[in-house]
C-alpha cells in the first residue's frame, strides 16, 4: 500500500512538472509574439502598435493557456502533495494556496478577456474610426486599458500571494 501511494505521488509530481514546464514554454513563446515595442503608458503609440498586431488575440490565448497550465500543473500538483502532510499548518497553508491559486487563475481569465480581446477590438475600432469619432473611440480604448491595468494589478498580487504561501509550505516541509 505504501509503495502504491509513493508511486502515485511520484506520478502526480511528474505530471505536474511536465504540465508546469509545458505551460511555461507556451507562455514564453506566446509572449514573444506580443506587440511590445512601444512604451505601454503612451496610449497613442501603443494603441497604434496593438491595432497593427495580427497575432494579438492568438498571443493572448497562448499566454492564457500557458499560465493556466502553470497553475494547474505546478500549483495543483504541489497542493495535492502538501495537503497530505502530517502537519496541520502545512495542510492549512496548502488549502489557502490552492484557493488563492483558483482565484488568481479566475482573475487571469478576466484579464485575458479584457486585454487580449476587448482592448484589441477597441484599438481596432479607434484605428479605423472616421476623424469625427476618433477621440471618442480613443477614450473608450483608454477606459478598457485602465480596466486592464487594474485587473492586472490584482492578478499580480494574487500570483505573489500564491508564491509566498507555497514557499512557506515548502520551508515547513523541508
Amino acid at each position: 500500500m505504501h509503495e502504491t501511494t509513493f508511486q502515485s505521488e511520484r506520478l502526480l509530481l511528474r505530471i505536474g512538472s511536465i504540465t508546469f514546464l509545458t505551460g511555461l514554454a507556451i507562455f514564453t513563446i506566446s509572449t514573444a509574439f506580443h506587440a511590445s515595442r512601444e512604451d505601454p503608458t503612451n496610449h497613442l503609440r501603443v494603441f497604434a502598435e496593438y491595432a497593427n498586431s495580427p497575432p494579438w488575440i492568438a498571443a493572448h490565448i497562448g499566454q492564457f493557456v500557458g499560465e493556466i497550465m502553470i497553475f494547474a500543473g505546478g500549483f495543483v500538483a504541489l497542493f495535492r502533495l502538501l495537503v497530505q502532510s502530517d502537519s496541520m499548518t502545512v495542510s492549512v497553508l496548502a488549502w489557502i494556496g490552492f484557493t488563492t491559486a483558483i482565484i488568481a487563475a479566475s482573475t487571469l481569465s478576466i484579464l485575458q478577456a479584457v486585454d487580449g480581446i476587448a482592448l484589441k477590438r477597441a484599438v481596432d475600432s479607434w484605428a479605423t474610426a472616421p476623424a469625427g469619432e476618433k477621440m471618442a473611440a480613443f477614450r473608450v480604448a483608454e477606459g478598457i486599458r485602465w480596466t486592464e491595468v487594474g485587473i492586472n494589478s490584482i492578478y499580480r498580487i494574487l500570483q505573489g500571494t500564491v508564491t509566498i504561501v507555497l514557499v512557506l509550505q515548502l520551508q515547513l516541509v523541508l
